[in-house]
């Protein structure tokens, strides 16, 4: 198989990693120096750059409200290095703060019950809503000291 033809189909769906579009080619049954020839090319042209699909991923991501925890293990799973992503991260714009967003992120996920209702309510009930929104919000990313600011504030626990 032409491991150029096989490189453009795979990104014309969605930008890559240099590992997943090595991955893919040698799935494909292309040879090593194929696969070497043909991402070197493509990074020479800019089709393959994963600093740029790094800022790209965390702005999906925190677009998404998810916590950068998440996100870094995602890119790490993706095959990007920790030096990229160290890289990109201290050289993003912006990065909304991780305790706003889990606020936001629990909040809109299952509205807590108001104050009154939960002054009233017995604590092994408030203990269950705020284990479930914590792993709720610990799935997303979040660190644990965030989630249990976040808890703190909502179920007063």
């Amino acid at each position: 198989m032409d491991a150029r033809k096989c490189a453009a189909s795979y990104l014309s769906a969605r930008p890559r990693t240099e590992k997943q579009l090595r991955d893919h080619l040698a799935r494909k049954g292309c040879g090593k120096e194929d696969i070497r020839e043909t991402v070197a090319e493509l990074k020479e042209y800019g089709y393959i750059d994963d600093r740029e699909y790094c800022r790209m991923y965390f702005e999906y991501g925190f677009e998404k409200k998810r916590g950068t925890g998440r996100i870094i293990r995602e890119l790490k799973d993706r095959g990007v290095s920790s030096d990229v992503i160290e890289c990109v991260y201290s050289s993003l714009e912006y990065v909304p703060d991780q305790y706003e967003a889990a606020m936001s992120a629990a909040v809109e996920g299952a509205p807590p019950p108001d104050e009154e209702e939960i002054a009233e309510m017995p604590y092994e009930e408030r203990r269950r809503l705020a284990a479930r929104t914590g792993r709720r919000l610990a799935s997303r990313g979040f660190s644990q000291d965030v989630v249990y600011r976040v808890i703190r504030k909502l179920y007063r626990i």
